[in-house]
């Protein structure tokens, strides 16, 4: 199966239901919202939804594949809010400075070479009061898999975020950081 296939899985949505996450999360119609390593979009379609036609979501991907397999799904299903963008979550060009209103990194941040970068440029993208939302892997509970809850914090803090929300799963966390404290 390849990896477009695995990360849509439909047993993928009865564990982890998209839309459950986005009511956690705190999307609001109108929201303009970045899905930073957005995948082939398990978020992303319904982030569009949940923002409506007066939100933006910019889906950020490094890997052309699934930038190109999302494209094709945003422009079947006539999203008009859906702009894909292929870049690396270290610089993300396009994206104006305090634009969005939430930040979210979903199974993505370990995946990042240089996590600093990551996160600096979550922050410029982000406004005000807005907020950045990390679910990732435990890099200790996943056999290496993951990254350090602890370096996260730290690079949260030295980025300028302020970490509000820290929730530990079996095998994943959940931080939520706001921009001047929110």
């Amino acid at each position: 199966m390849n990896l477009i296939l695995r990360l849509l899985t439909p047993i993928r949505k009865l564990i982890e239901p998209p839309e459950k996450l986005i009511s956690w999360i705190g999307v609001k119609p109108g929201m303009t919202v970045a899905d930073i390593g957005c995948g082939p979009g398990y978020l992303t379609i319904p982030l569009a939804r949940s923002v409506g036609i007066g939100g933006k979501i910019y889906a950020i991907e490094i890997d052309e594949k699934a930038a190109k397999y999302l494209e094709k799904k945003v422009k079947d299903l006539g999203l008009v809010n859906v702009e894909v963008k292929i870049l690396d979550a270290e610089n993300l060009d396009g994206i104006p400075d305090n634009h969005v209103d939430i930040s979210i990194m979903l199974y993505s941040l370990h995946h990042f070479s240089n996590i600093r970068k990551a996160l600096q440029e979550a922050y410029r993208i982000t406004r005000p009061g807005g907020r950045l939302v990390i679910i990732d892997p435990m890099k200790e509970r996943m056999l290496g898999h993951g990254t350090i809850i602890e370096n996260v914090l730290k690079e949260l803090i030295n980025s300028g975020f302020k970490p509000k929300t820290f929730e530990k799963n079996l095998f994943t966390y959940r931080a939520v950081a706001w921009k001047n404290g929110g």
